[in-house]
This record gives structure tokens, C-alpha cells and sequence, in this order.
């Protein structure tokens, strides 16, 4: 359980952050700097508020979009602190970014996560 969630606070953030960083190249022309500085806060929210967050927290979201729904409500403490400071657009890629993020954290971390691409009816192989 915990490789999974170590591998999960790992690779999440990273999807994030890709994520946004395609949405805003579509909308603008942007540079490796942008993926790398959306990357630095993606994994700076996630080690800040997210961690202790999910260390706390006793109840577990049971779906992927509880998991999506959870990484954009951690997304919104640091695209309150954006707002301030830089373009509307930007709090938003926050917050898509986190939303992603928790999608992928909650693909990685629910318990079926390892059995998505077998068809109904095939025996596991790890079934005695």
C-alpha cells in the first residue's frame, strides 16, 4: 500500500502539470520554462498541503472523481495565492492541473487500479 501511494505522490503531480502545460500550449505559444515552473509547484502544493492532507484525513475518497475532486480543492489554496499575483487564466490552469493530478493519484491508488484492462469473466492470477 504505501509503494503505491509513494509511487503515486511521485508520478500524479508530473501528469498534472503535463496536463496544463498542454492546455496552455494550445491556448498560447510557451516554453519548456512554463512545463518546469507549473512541474515546481505541482510537486511544492503536493509535498505542502497534499501530504499532510492525505496522512491526516480519515476518510479516503472511493472513486476516481472523488480523488479528482479532492487534488482540485489542494490546487485551490495555491491558486488563491496566484491570483494575486499573476494573469485570471493561471489560477485556473492551478486548479485543472490539481484536478488532473488527483485523477491520476486515484487512478494509481484505488485497489482495482491493477485490474482495469481484464475482461469481465478471466480468472486473476492471483486467485488461489
Amino acid at each position: 500500500m504505501w509503494i503505491r501511494t509513494t509511487i503515486a505522490f511521485l508520478v500524479a503531480p508530473a501528469i498534472g502539470a503535463c496536463a496544463a502545460s498542454l492546455v496552455m500550449a494550445t491556448l498560447l505559444p510557451i516554453y519548456l520554462g512554463f512545463f518546469l515552473s507549473t512541474l515546481m509547484v505541482a510537486y511544492s502544493v503536493t509535498l505542502v498541503v497534499g501530504v499532510p492532507w492525505f496522512l491526516i484525513w480519515p476518510w479516503r475518497p472511493t472513486s476516481i472523481l472523488g480523488y479528482a475532486v479532492a487534488g482540485g480543492f489542494v490546487a485551490c489554496l495555491a491558486a488563491v495565492l496566484i491570483v494575486l499575483f499573476l494573469p485570471p487564466l493561471l489560477p485556473l490552469l492551478c486548479v485543472l492541473t490539481g484536478v488532473v493530478a488527483g485523477g491520476a493519484f486515484g487512478l494509481i491508488m484505488l485497489p482495482t487500479s491493477n485490474q482495469r484492462l481484464e475482461r469481465p469473466g478471466t480468472p486473476r492470477s492471483d486467485a488461489p
